[in-house]
């Protein structure tokens, strides 16, 4: 794959690593959608699809040429589109729009919504209609954001000040 450069002001975004984070995030989506797990690990299962966005951040950070704030922008930036899609997809399998595998991750991250008794009682209107789309994509897209940046910026890469290695012969 080509490595496109964008310019977003003085920043420098490179496609290609944002592309491998956000796709990192996806495969970690679609295993947590169809895959079955047995109840002992569920909440294990649960806890890897919602630190998806630490993965695809780190992947993004380290394919970044730059300092720090340009490898956690990259992080950011692919979890927020891995938090969008996670969120869509949560949301997607919540109301049965697209198959879901019983006792998978996304099962237990619904079976969590759906029988807290907290959310219920105080905002009953919420799960109504399509009015948990916008919460829960919201929710998923600033968590997997936060997480990617944190990921990123933490990731190995190299910076340009620093020498390129010289090969000899």
């Amino acid at each position: 794959m080509r490595d496109r450069i964008l310019w977003v002001g003085r920043r420098v975004i490179r496609t290609r690593a944002i592309v491998f984070g956000v796709l990192v995030e996806l495969v970690i989506i679609c295993f947590a959608n169809f895959i079955p797990l047995p109840s002992s690990i569920i909440s294990v299962g649960i806890l890897i699809t919602l630190s998806a966005g630490l993965v695809g951040g780190f992947i993004a950070g380290t394919l970044t040429n730059g300092g720090w704030k340009a490898r956690a922008m990259h992080g950011l930036v692919s979890g927020f589109i891995g938090g969008v899609a996670f969120g869509i997809t949560l949301w997607f399998s919540m109301s049965l729009v697209i198959p879901r595998t019983d006792y998978s991750a996304l099962w237990g991250i619904n079976y969590i919504l759906a029988t807290n008794p907290i959310g219920i009682r105080q905002l009953p209107w919420l799960y109504t209609g399509n009015t948990l789309l916008v919460p829960l994509v919201l929710l998923s897209a600033i968590l997997f954001a936060i997480e990617g940046y944190i990921a990123g910026g933490a990731a190995f890469g190299r910076s340009h000040s620093q020498n390129p290695p010289i090969n000899s012969p």
